[in-house]
């Protein structure tokens, strides 16, 4: 589904994966939960597509989860928050009440990213937006006045709501 001309958002999805043609780059936001995996795929090959980056705002099952699969097919740049980059390598650590609440919640962890610190990429900011994680970022994408949330936000009976840490 286009989401705006040229930001696409693919459908049917646990939650949100955007893609972005800029005629340049094809640039991925977030990239859903590992089961959706085949639906971003069948996405590429829809529209005869490949990622070159994929830009993560959270590291958690619902922003990471088909990011194993989509770089072993693609080898695109990932970038992810510096605060975030050990859990993105070595998994997500859950403790006591954690540990038994996060069932579930677990992900294929990559080696091969990068820290926005070192983005290359024109047109594309890095955001922080502590709140749902320490590390949650959000990107603006300049050329079409675009802001990529992740969890950050989200839009309520019409209202924008703001995440916060408890």
């Amino acid at each position: 589904m286009i989401f705006i001309e040229n930001i696409f958002s693919i459908e049917k999805m646990k939650s949100h994966v955007y893609v972005i043609n800029t005629g340049k780059n094809i640039v991925q936001i977030d990239s859903g939960i590992e089961q959706d995996a085949k639906k971003i795929i069948n996405f590429y090959d829809s529209k005869k597509y490949e990622p070159d980056y994929i830009l993560i705002t959270a590291v958690d099952y619902l922003h990471v989860g088909a990011l194993k699969e989509i770089y072993e097919k693609y080898k695109p740049k990932i970038y992810v928050s510096k605060y975030e980059m050990d859990t993105l390598k070595n998994g997500l650590q859950l403790r006591g009440i954690e540990e038994m609440e996060g069932k579930g919640l677990e992900f294929a962890t990559v080696k091969a990213f990068n820290s926005y610190a070192r983005l290359d990429l024109d047109g594309f900011e890095k955001i922080d937006t502590p709140g749902y994680t320490d590390g949650n970022v959000s990107i603006y994408y300049h050329d079409k006045n675009a802001l990529f949330t992740g969890d950050a936000a989200y839009v309520k009976k019409g209202n924008c709501i703001l995440t916060q840490c408890s």
